[in-house]
């Protein structure tokens, strides 16, 4: 039930995350938004490593995975930023929720073992995040082909560091206390995004969209540290049910900012909180 948790608690955190960023990125740029949303959030994780100490019997290799987890968050992060910048929510974030279903594969390659029913319960979860996100796709087709193309390549990119970032983290998180997984990619954060943009004296923040900003700080942060507590219990069931921030998205986009929803999303959010049910009753 941990790894259920987490990954719902995650999904909803990231899901109205994404929806503050795509505001906060149309006022001030997907760079300056981004930046400002890691210098926030190592301050947040900063002070809770003073607090917690790292953990015992810490090793290289779990070093070398909060590091790759880091690596693949930064990556994710950012290009998420810019997909949805650059094209609807409904579209984008859809197809960086496919993540979990990359990073489950991979979980299972790397050793983890899934009951039967768990598994399939997994697999239909991951086809209807895909009917989501090929709904999304073909809301694209409407704009200009390049853009079109442009975004789906920006998303697409997005899921694949955002699954190395799942098995990095799940790895991390066996020895090490949460605070300490996600420290790395708060450094690499503000290394890559948000160090450029300081040197060169860039790095500048709207008074108006600084709400925006730390709410998305925050709740990245409250995603992240509930993402590796669910991992503790088992990274393929916590990685495919935190992608569920993707109907969180699409549903909060539908309300507040009157994106529509086709037909096949609607469809493929009501499967997908239908599985999450199963699961549920399958793993209490």
């Amino acid at each position: 039930m941990i790894a259920i948790a987490g990954g719902l608690l995650a999904s909803l955190a990231w899901g109205v995350s994404v929806l503050a960023s795509s505001r906060s990125t149309k006022l001030v740029g997907g760079p300056q938004a981004a930046a400002s949303v890691h210098l926030i959030g190592i301050v947040l994780i900063g002070a809770l490593c003073l607090a917690v100490p790292p953990g015992d019997d810490v090793d290289r290799a779990t070093v070398l995975w909060a590091l790759l987890g880091g690596a693949g968050t930064v990556v994710g992060s950012t290009l998420l930023i810019w997909s949805v910048r650059h094209g609807k929510i409904g579209v984008a974030a859809p197809i960086v929720s496919a993540s979990g279903a990359v990073a489950a594969v991979i979980a299972v390659l790397l050793g983890e073992r899934l009951d039967a029913t768990t598994a399939l319960l997994l697999a239909v979860t991951a086809v209807a995040v895909m009917v989501v996100a090929a709904s999304g796709e073909a809301a694209v087709a409407s704009a200009p082909a390049r853009a079109g193309r442009g975004v789906l390549a920006l998303a697409g990119g997005s899921c694949a560091g955002y699954a190395i970032s799942a098995v990095g983290t799940g790895k991390a998180s066996e020895l090490l206390a949460l605070p300490w997984v996600i420290l790395p990619s708060r450094i690499l954060g503000v290394a890559i995004v948000a160090g450029p943009l300081l040197v060169r004296r860039r790095l500048v923040l709207e008074r108006r969209a600084l709400p925006l900003v730390a709410t998305t700080a925050l709740l990245d942060v409250l995603g992240y540290l509930a993402y590796a507590w669910g991992m503790q219990d088992g990274i393929a069931v916590t990685s495919v049910l935190a992608g569920l921030f993707a109907a969180v998205g699409a549903v909060g986009a539908w309300l507040l900012f009157h994106e529509r929803l086709a037909r096949r999303q609607v469809a493929g959010i009501a499967v997908l909180l239908a599985a999450v049910g199963a699961l549920a009753l399958v793993t209490a």
